[in-house]
């Protein structure tokens, strides 16, 4: 099963194009693009399991989005500090935390321990296209290799913890569509088995879907 649970997109033409080339089962799209596109969805040439969702920009003052938003898109919470961070390793709800180059300094093993003890799964999702990006852009604030080996650090205490991680390709900038086969490669080089890269590029990512499901019941687009 090939899942990627947040593709970046921002036309509908795009979206059919590349939703049938990556040949997915499991694809999140932005809700505000995914409504654009609704009646088009049927030009799809395969069945896909198409995902609705959304950014929230995590703050003490706006943990998490308004209800109304939770029943529309399963959100990826992208914490605005440590402080945060750890705040959202203890509501009382399922979420899912971005860990991304800017996150990276505190969604990191530390964190996973805080999320080990809550009693409400919590995830992370991984957002790659960003830490791929500082290899093409030369960055002096931290190489590719080093960024990688923090969140391989991180991945493996997801798993050592059984803390949900999972990976998608979604940068808000970067028009690039990684395939989940790229991403198992990836992990496959940092050392990942096969057991531990099916946990995280299908199970918990399926996990965090139906942990969404389960807590609203129902999903409304319109």
């Amino acid at each position: 099963m090939l899942i990627d649970l947040f593709l970046a997109f921002n036309d509908c033409s795009e979206l059919l194009t590349y939703v049938s080339k990556l040949g997915l089962d499991v694809a999140g799209i932005r809700s505000d693009v995914l409504e654009l596109c609704l009646d088009q969805l049927p030009q799809l040439q395969r069945s896909v399991a198409i995902v609705p969702r959304c950014i929230h920009e995590s703050t003490q003052r706006s943990l998490l989005p308004p209800r109304r938003e939770l029943r529309r898109c399963l959100p990826l919470c992208i914490p605005s500090d440590l402080q945060t961070a750890r705040s959202l390793a203890k509501v009382s709800q399922s979420v899912v935390i971005a860990l991304n180059v800017e996150t990276l300094k505190f969604v990191d093993e530390t964190q996973v321990n805080f999320m080990a003890t809550s009693k409400v799964r919590k995830f992370i999702e991984v957002l790659l296209e960003p830490f791929i990006e500082l290899a093409r852009i030369d960055s002096k604030r931290m190489s590719l290799e080093r960024a990688l080996h923090f969140v391989g650090e991180t991945i493996e205490r997801c798993l050592k913890l059984d803390v949900g991680i999972f990976v998608s390709s979604y940068s808000p900038s970067i028009k690039r569509v990684l395939h989940p086969i790229h991403i198992d490669v990836l992990l496959q080089s940092l050392g990942f088995t096969k057991r531990e890269r099916r946990l995280v590029l299908q199970v918990y990512p399926l996990e965090a879907l139906r942990s969404w499901l389960g807590e609203e019941g129902w999903i409304r687009l319109r």
